[in-house]
């Protein structure tokens, strides 16, 4: 099973993102795919990181045991691969290696930009969503 997390959509402006993950086993079924907004994200990096950490969690959700986690964010791939501690990130970080430790098999790929792309729209659709349902949003008249 192959997990990408993706987050592309990240509103300097509002501390919002989007995020997306796709489970994919193979072309002939159909990807299981999510995607939520986070208020409060500091960072494009923090954005990725909880991608990846739901990500993961909704595979440990579906009980699966082998894991194959694909994301284009370099900085977050090397960080888990080499137990680098990076603090703006640190807490999501243990977070993935506790999950991790759950997998029988698990590994992090960095994979090119143009091989997330789906995700990458996922997280860009589910951001633009949220806030045209929240410029949409009337109170009670006064």
């Amino acid at each position: 099973m192959i997990i990408q997390s993706q987050t592309k959509a990240w509103k300097d402006s509002s501390n919002q993102a989007g995020i997306a993950w796709i489970l994919t086993k193979d072309q002939s079924i159909e990807p299981i795919t999510g995607s939520l907004i986070i208020e409060d994200v500091a960072s494009p990096l923090m954005a990725e990181s909880l991608a990846l950490r739901q990500g993961i969690t909704e595979a440990l959700r579906l009980g699966l045991t082998s894991i194959s986690v694909h994301s284009d964010c370099a900085t977050l791939i090397r960080a888990i691969s080499s137990d680098s501690q990076i603090k703006e990130i640190y807490g999501v970080l243990q977070d993935i290696k506790n999950l991790s430790s759950h997998f029988h098999s698990i590994s992090f790929l960095h994979v090119a930009r143009s091989q997330d792309i789906d995700a990458d729209e996922l997280a860009k659709r589910a951001l633009k969503a949220h806030s045209v349902s929240s410029c949409n949003v009337s109170g009670p008249a006064l």
